[in-house]
């Protein structure tokens, strides 16, 4: 398996997910403790890889509660902005 492969197989596996969270087939506890599991062992370039899609997805929500669900399930895993961290944050 390449590069690549890694990359999109990490975050579809992490989208998969989501879906199933969206359509209500797994619990938001169970979602979050899926997503944590996954996001443990996540690369860079993988994580820059779910931005990117995370971005895309919360684009094409077809409501905003969708883009809301979304946003909360990822969250925690996101970094803010330089311009929004605690002043003395490394």
């Amino acid at each position: 398996m390449d590069y690549r492969e890694r990359v999109e197989g990490k975050v579809g596996v992490l989208f998969q997910i989501a879906d199933q969270f969206l359509a209500g087939q797994i619990p938001p506890e169970n979602a979050a403790a899926l997503i944590s599991n996954e996001m443990a062992n996540i690369r860079p370039g993988q994580l820059e890889s779910l931005k990117a899609k995370l971005g895309e997805r919360l684009k094409d929500a077809r409501s905003k509660s969708e883009s809301e669900k979304l946003f909360e399930l990822f969250r925690n895993h996101l970094s803010p902005p330089y311009h929004k961290l605690a002043e003395g944050h490394p």
